[in-house]
């Protein structure tokens, strides 16, 4: 890897850890800690929702956050994200309570999924450049196309988010 692609990861980096330090960001991904850890702990509940998300063919687990990983947090709420219906599933048909009243508010909080998915439409873009420019055979044109592609994603972003308001 080219010293200019060492370089740009550390700015794509840079750009994730700004999104993320947003106050509604950062709730967002430690809600969703918080029920990948309640679940990881539970076994009961963890076993309706396996059942739950077997039956919807689901296929990935849930994946915990990190500070060591740079992607991790995505990895994190894209998993909570890809659980949502098995979650609702597990609460509806199930005998399993959760026993957690944080993360129970968050299963039935209607805007923690929808903000949810808006911040997964951002770092999944960004999580998609970190990966492709850590890569042993990136080069400055991946670095440049990349970053091309990461700035008209986030406008778009901000555009569809300022006619929402």
């Amino acid at each position: 890897m080219c010293c200019y692609c060492r370089c740009s990861l550390h700015g794509f980096s840079l750009v994730l850890k700004s999104v993320l330090a947003f106050s509604w960001a950062k709730d967002l991904v430690v809600r969703a800690q918080q029920v990948v850890t309640y679940f990881r702990a539970s076994h009961a509940p963890l076993a309706a929702l396996r059942a739950a998300a077997k039956d919807l063919g689901i296929t990935k687990g849930l994946q915990s956050s990190n500070k060591t990983r740079m992607t991790s947090s995505y990895g994190c709420t894209s998993s909570v994200e890809a659980h949502a219906p098995a979650f609702a599933r597990m609460r509806s048909s199930s005998s399993v309570q959760i026993t957690n009243s944080d993360v129970a508010d968050t299963l039935t909080d209607a805007a923690f999924w929808a903000n949810l998915s808006n911040l997964n439409k951002v770092l999944r873009h960004i999580a998609k450049v970190i990966m492709v420019v850590q890569g042993d055979a990136t080069t400055l044109a991946d670095v440049s196309r990349c970053d091309i592609l990461l700035c008209l994603h986030l406008l778009r972003c901000y555009e569809a988010g300022r006619t929402a308001l």
